[in-house]
């Protein structure tokens, strides 16, 4: 049985990409996102909604998301942005988890094994890739940045 508010779909989605580009990625660390920037949220979306989601109104949002569609729409945003041409380099991140490896910490929050690729539209192929266990990772955003750059530099990444 549903109870509480409703959360319009757009308003969760960002949510959801909002959090995962800051390093949360698991449902629990979305609802923590979601609960500690909620006030700055609802007046920057002019929005005003008492209270933020859980982390099972990600987990139906994200079971009920119909991926390949909602991809188009952000592929056909994207293009449509002021100052992005055919011309222009794209660069599309992707990753992916390997299956069975996903597990649980005592906290809640999901661990598994990932493997990121950078694609190069143009080139029409992969210039960087690397694979980690979110249970290995211990150091800041600003190092994982620093160590992901590092694999795009090195030569034959892109193989």
């Amino acid at each position: 049985m549903r109870r509480g508010i409703r959360l319009p779909q757009w308003w969760m989605l960002l949510v959801a990409i909002f959090s995962i580009l800051s390093g949360q990625g698991s449902l629990v660390g979305m609802e923590s996102f979601a609960k500690r920037h909620h006030q700055t949220l609802n007046a920057l979306l002019d929005t005003d909604f008492g209270k933020s989601p859980s982390d099972s109104t990600f987990r139906l949002l994200l079971a009920q998301l119909d991926v390949p569609g909602f991809e188009t729409l952000l592929r056909d945003w994207m293009s449509a942005q002021p100052g992005v041409t055919e011309e222009t380099g794209t660069l599309v991140c992707d990753g992916k988890t390997l299956r069975g490896s996903i597990g649980q910490t005592d906290s809640g929050a999901a661990t598994f094994i990932a493997q990121v690729s950078l694609y190069s539209q143009s080139l029409g192929m992969a210039i960087a890739q690397t694979t980690y266990a979110t249970s290995a990772i211990r150091f800041s955003r600003k190092d994982r940045a620093r160590s992901v750059s590092h694999v795009a530099l090195r030569p034959g990444n892109g193989d």
